[in-house]
């Protein structure tokens, strides 16, 4: 193959001239792109290194030259999600002055079974029902509350609170990181 530059010659090896030219369009550290697989060296001379599975970015105050780093996928992290809160909450109709009646056991002699208590902790107090011709009173400690036959005494109207617990969702998997892109063969002139 000859390569013909004015005022050159045909010669790309013996004179140097072509090298010459070649320093100047393509300097060490330059770099080449092409939709074509082939070897600058080939084309050009020169000792080219690949840049491959990398974006190029314009070095400068925020990138030095020659910085590396990036990823393809990314799987966010909880500081990298959106502010945002999840809340829930929630009562109960006022039923108005009611009262609990003991369910059904099923079958004879069995027994009706109530427990209440003061706060979360306390020791419960227990009292069973007899649906046959003994009834056991119903008590908890220092709560004031009390039953007796086979129903609790009415407790005035009231509702009762509802909290929520909020599920979690997602599945945790990396998403594409990329611009859109169009993929070519890379160099860098290393000499």
């Amino acid at each position: 193959m000859s390569v013909i530059v004015a005022g050159l010659g045909a010669d790309r090896g013996g004179s140097g001239q072509l090298e010459v030219i070649l320093d100047k369009v393509y300097p060490v550290g330059s770099i080449y792109m092409s939709i074509n697989p082939t070897d600058p060296q080939v084309l050009f001379g020169g000792t080219w290194a690949p840049l491959q599975d990398k974006f190029l970015i314009g070095a400068g105050s925020t990138y030095a030259s020659e910085a590396t780093g990036g990823e393809a996928t990314h799987t966010l992290t909880a500081d990298e999600m959106p502010s945002h809160s999840h809340s829930g909450s929630g009562s109960t109709n006022s039923a108005g002055n009611h009262s609990h009646d003991a369910p059904s056991g099923g079958y004879p002699g069995s027994y009706r079974s109530f427990v209440t208590a003061d706060y979360e902790d306390a020791t419960f107090s227990r009292s069973n029902i007899d649906i046959g011709s003994t009834v056991r009173a119903i008590t908890a400690p220092d709560c004031g509350i009390a039953a007796s036959g086979s129903s609790t005494e009415y407790a005035g109207s009231h509702s009762h609170s509802v909290s929520l617990s909020v599920g979690t969702t997602g599945g945790s998997a990396a998403h594409n990181n990329m611009p859109p892109y169009l993929a070519v063969y890379m160099w860098k002139r290393t000499a």
